[in-house]
């Protein structure tokens, strides 16, 4: 098995990933040039996209670098169900099928649709961390339901619970947050947090709301009120963009930011001191770039017009751009909202000072100026998990 997933990722993964579309029965648009300094194998990429920022993965040590990508793959085979993979995906054997489209494929080709742009430069940390999440003892330790605690500010118990994600998400597991009466009736549900976790090290890509998120809609209106007391001691006329460099902090969604919070505080109470937030994943960005390349040659093919076609996309791109600015600008807002109330989180490196993550340190100790946040951040105490 471990020839014929070398065999895969180095005779068709990295040569078609060098043109941005991965053929794994249906293409996904990822690209990257590779090099290989042992060997001094330079693969250049064939995109002329102007708009790609394009990485380099850089193979140093070959030998371990291809040990860990094993292990990736095998674990992850087991980790992932058949749900995971089209039928024929799942019917495939690699040496019946052109381009080797099988399980394997697909996961070595997903697995860098998650990393930045300093993980393509140190692919061995890389694997590493992902590996790590695949095995995070924490997440399974919250993949039973557990009732962290009850909040008095919003008159209802809070459970967590780590669920197995889909093969296509940033991280393996992912944090569901609830809201309960006493009967164990489910009233509320706050976005999902998508995390994983590696050496004491906490890896927070995304936090988002799910299509089938459960809202009793009798107790909406009276939680949306409850959520929006994170504005208690928060001077929301001074806020300006004037006065922080990144904008203002007022902008910031009420159940996003408890959210991030309660998450925030079961990292801390199970030993993680800090917590790394990817402000962009550079291949999910080139990918609905190239997307937008191939829909202009589509259409150039059925018009020769340069003039219509730029029109009919412009709107496209620009809205895209427009949503993933307002994202990212909000994803990292979060956190520094947490800063400001919080005495023990606080921002060390924002994205692409030194690192290309925000990263975030937790302090044992924290003084929090909003009861909302500090009861919530507080639950924390009430339950961990506990390394043996």
């Amino acid at each position: 098995m471990e020839d014929r997933i070398l065999d895969i990722f180095y005779n068709n993964i990295i040569k078609e990933a060098s043109s941005g579309r991965v053929n794994c029965y249906f293409y996904y648009n990822v690209v990257f040039k590779t090099m290989i300094l042992e060997d001094n194998i330079y693969i250049d990429s064939r995109c002329d996209n102007d708009d790609l920022i394009i990485p380099t993965l850089i193979i140093k040590n070959r030998k371990e670098f291809d040990r860990l990508l094993v292990d990736y793959v095998k674990r992850a085979i087991k980790f992932y169900d058949d749900s995971n993979y089209e039928e024929e995906v799942r019917r495939s054997v690699f040496d019946d099928l052109e381009d080797g489209i099988c399980r394997e494929k697909v996961i070595m080709t997903l697995l860098w649709a998650n990393a930045t742009l300093s993980d393509f430069n140190d692919p061995i940390s890389f694997l590493k961390k992902r590996i790590n999440f695949l095995d995070d003892e924490i997440m399974v330790y919250y993949s039973d339901r557990r009732v962290v605690g009850y909040s008095n500010v919003i008159d209802a118990n809070i459970e967590v619970c780590a669920i197995k994600n889909r093969l296509g998400n940033e991280t393996p597991y992912s944090f569901r947050i609830f809201l309960m009466d006493d009967l164990d009736n489910y009233l509320y549900e706050f976005p999902r947090v998508y995390v994983g976790t590696s050496n004491n090290y906490a890896y927070l890509y995304a936090i988002q709301n799910d299509k089938n998120k459960i809202i009793n809609e009798i107790y909406r209106k009276k939680i949306d009120r409850k959520l929006y007391k994170i504005n208690e001691n928060f001077d929301v006329k001074g806020d300006t963009c004037d006065k922080y460099d990144f904008g203002n902090l007022k902008d910031v969604t009420p159940s996003f930011l408890v959210a991030a919070n309660i998450i925030m505080g079961i990292l801390s109470s199970n030993g993680i001191n800090r917590v790394n937030v990817s402000s962009i994943l550079i291949e999910r960005w080139n990918a609905k770039n190239i997307a937008f390349d191939y829909r202009r040659k589509k259409l150039k093919e059925k018009n020769n017009n340069d003039y219509k076609i730029s029109s009919i996309l412009q709107d496209d791109i620009l809205k895209y751009l427009n949503i993933q600015s307002n994202l990212t600008e909000k994803f990292i807002r979060i956190f520094r909202r947490l800063d400001y109330h919080h005495s023990g989180i606080n921002i060390i490196n924002y994205p692409y000072e030194v690192m290309d993550d925000m990263v975030i340190h937790i302090d044992d100790y924290d003084e929090c100026n909003n009861r909302l946040l500090s009861e919530t951040y507080s639950l924390r105490l009430n339950n961990s998990y506990k390394k043996k």
